[in-house]
Parts: structure tokens; C-alpha cells; sequence
């Protein structure tokens, strides 16, 4: 595994430092390299230019070109980044020697329709139209209650209030990568890599659907239930998601190398 890189992909209106603990670990436990890009809009990565609409195709061209290409990958994302790994995936142009996403958000592979209260594109369209008529704090409090729970936006610090108010851009920008995306469901079963797709209990239904249909559409897949965590559950609980996705990499990597002791 030496030279191989797990590449850590965070959900929209966060920054890698979401991944921060995890980043940590790997280099001792795991022995491999660590990237943590930010994705567009995000961090210190600048907007999506003048004239060029957000996609997801986008993202992945971006992220071809931060990542090393002499060694294999281990991608792991979460929401918009996990969206952002299974297209990476499926570009075929990265060595991807393992996939691990938390509630990817490819709305588009959705196959029911679901009321407007519980459909992340509805609630995604009314965060755009609530951002463009410059209600910025009611765009974020849709966004944050959407994927959390009713008044859970009104009950953090200020402090992490305004920095959710101030990243609404990159957040909508978000939802427009993913409602333009073309991915289907019958792309998946081409991902041969093992994958680890994991779920939150507490999660609105269409994104725990999509999970049972990302998993059970990919020949390697397995999935992971928590029964104690919300879509937001790698920033809420990062202990018990790091712990499953270093566990799971730690079996990757096992699996094609003598076993040896696991460092601390």
C-alpha cells in the first residue's frame, strides 16, 4: 500500500478540516498518504468562474488534476463529496482501489418521487430561490433543519450560524452540480472496487433510500447502518464514522498485502 492515497472528500458548506482526525490517523495506521481537497467554492478554493455552470463533471476534472496519479486511491466522501467520489469512480481515471461514501447526494438516481417536505430536491430548490431573493438566513436555516431536524439551525452558537450563512453560495452551488448531474443507478455495477456505503437512522428517507440502492447496486458493496446519527453524522460523531472507514481501509488493504500488526 505504500504510495497509495486516501483522498477525502467533504459535503458542501464544510472544508477538509471535516476530515482533520481522519487525516490524522491514516499515515500511522494505514500506511498510506493522505490528500483533502477542497472542492469548489469551498475553503481556499475559489467559485465555480463567470459563465461556467457547477457540475459535478467539473469537480472531478479538478480533482484529477490534485491528485497523484502513480498510485492507486482510496476515495471517501460525504453528501456532495461522496457524490463527488462515486463520479470520480466512474470516470475511470483514477486507479480506485476502494470507495467509501456516507449519504452521497445523487439526487438524480432517486427512482420515486417524494413529497415536497421530504425530497432533497424540492427543499434544494427552495434553499436556491430563498439564497436569491436574499434570504440568506432563512436559506441556511432550510438547508441545516432540512438535513438535521427542524430548529437545529436556531439552536447552534452564532458563531457557526453566520459561518453556514456565509458559505450559502458554495452550498447552492452544490445543489446545482447535482440537479444537473446525468447519473444512473445502472452505472454502478461497473464499480468492482470494494465499496463501504454507510447511513444514518435519523436521516431524512431519500437519502437512506439512495444508500440501500448505491449499496445494492455495486457487486463489492456492503453497508453500514448507524442507528444514532443524522445525514450530518461524520461532522456530529466523527469517533464512530472514522472508526468503520478506518476499519473498513485497514481490510482493503489486507486483503492484498501479508497481514501484519496494525499500528496504534
Amino acid at each position: 500500500m505504500a504510495g497509495e492515497t486516501v483522498v477525502l472528500l467533504h459535503s458542501s458548506g464544510a472544508t477538509p478540516r471535516q476530515w482533520s482526525a481522519l487525516a490524522e490517523r491514516i499515515p500511522a495506521c494505514l500506511r498510506m498518504n493522505v490528500a483533502a481537497p477542497a472542492l469548489v467554492g469551498h475553503g481556499s478554493e475559489k467559485p465555480w468562474g463567470p459563465g461556467i455552470a457547477p457540475s459535478l463533471d467539473g469537480e472531478v476534472d479538478r480533482l484529477c488534476a490534485r491528485v497523484p496519479h502513480a498510485f492507486g486511491v482510496h476515495l471517501v466522501g460525504h453528501s456532495y463529496g461522496g457524490a463527488v467520489a462515486i463520479k470520480a469512480a466512474l470516470s475511470g481515471r483514477l486507479d480506485v482501489r476502494s470507495l467509501t461514501v456516507y449519504e452521497p447526494s445523487l439526487f438524480a438516481m432517486l427512482d420515486r418521487p417524494y413529497a415536497d417536505h421530504e425530497s432533497p430536491v424540492s427543499a434544494g430548490r427552495e434553499v436556491t430561490r430563498l439564497l436569491a431573493g436574499g434570504r440568506t438566513d432563512d436559506s441556511a436555516r432550510l438547508y441545516v433543519d432540512y438535513w438535521t431536524g427542524v430548529g437545529e439551525f436556531d439552536r447552534m452558537p452564532a458563531e457557526r450560524r453566520e459561518r453556514i450563512v456565509e458559505r450559502m453560495p458554495a452550498v447552492v452551488a452544490c445543489f446545482q452540480a447535482l440537479f444537473d448531474d446525468d447519473s444512473r443507478v445502472a452505472d454502478l455495477p461497473q464499480l468492482e472496487m470494494p465499496c463501504l456505503v454507510m447511513k444514518g437512522a435519523r436521516s431524512p428517507q431519500p437519502s437512506q433510500d439512495l444508500c440501500e440502492m448505491v449499496a445494492g447496486s455495486m457487486p463489492l458493496a456492503r453497508l453500514h447502518h448507524f442507528d444514532h446519527l443524522n445525514h450530518m453524522g461524520p461532522l456530529a460523531d466523527p469517533g464512530a464514522v472514522n472508526a468503520v472507514i478506518e476499519d473498513f481501509l485497514w481490510d482493503v488493504a489486507t486483503a492484498r498485502r501479508p497481514r501484519t500488526q496494525r499500528a496504534a
